[in-house]
């Protein structure tokens, strides 16, 4: 669940109480099983814990950067590095509060943190995770909600980077992740 549970404290909580015994528990059995965690609304110290309890490689598959916007649900430098680090991807979340914080994000905001992203974990490490469902409608000034998204941010990082750094952040890198962690 996004927001605090039986097994974990949340980003959201405000609150660093991190995994619960059960959380321990579960995430050492997930580990066992080959079961990819997802970080992204972990509580910092829960971040942590999961990462000194799995050995997989891990996801955040909607979050952006603390140095760009210092929001809770934001990774920290050394979280990001330590997602790329173990071959896992950030996936770059387009809600507003997240980008910019509170006031009215636009799309430089959103290559900002791309910007940032690239410099300090590279170009194998970033994707698309947008949270379309969870903006509640809101989402930066220059998107068009009548047009596909997915589409209107690759024109967009078409504009400033090259060809194969976008096609890696619009989809390459989460299959590529796909293919060297899933077994089918």
């Amino acid at each position: 669940a996004w927001d605090k549970n039986e097994l974990s404290s949340a980003a959201s909580d405000h609150i660093q109480t991190g995994l619960t015994l059960e959380g321990r528990k579960m995430i050492t059995r997930m580990a066992e099983f080959g079961i990819i965690l997802d970080v992204s609304h972990l509580s910092d110290q829960a971040f942590y814990e999961a990462f000194e309890l799995s050995p997989m490689p891990h996801i955040a598959t909607h979050s952006n950067f603390r140095a760009v916007c210092d929001h809770d649900r934001n990774l920290t430098d050394e979280m990001a590095k330590m997602i790329a680090s173990r071959g896992g991807v950030i996936g770059l979340n387009l809600y507003p509060d997240f980008l910019r914080g509170h006031g009215c994000a636009d799309t430089d905001d959103i290559l900002r943190h791309v910007d940032y992203g690239l410099s300090l974990v590279g170009d194998r490490a970033l994707a698309f995770g947008f949270d379309i469902d969870g903006t509640d409608g809101k989402y930066p000034s220059g998107i068009d909600t009548g047009r596909s998204i997915h589409d209107q941010v690759i024109e967009l990082l078409l504009s400033k980077y090259p060809t194969s750094t976008v096609e890696r952040i619009a989809g390459e890198n989460v299959i590529d992740f796909l293919k060297d962690n899933l077994s089918i």
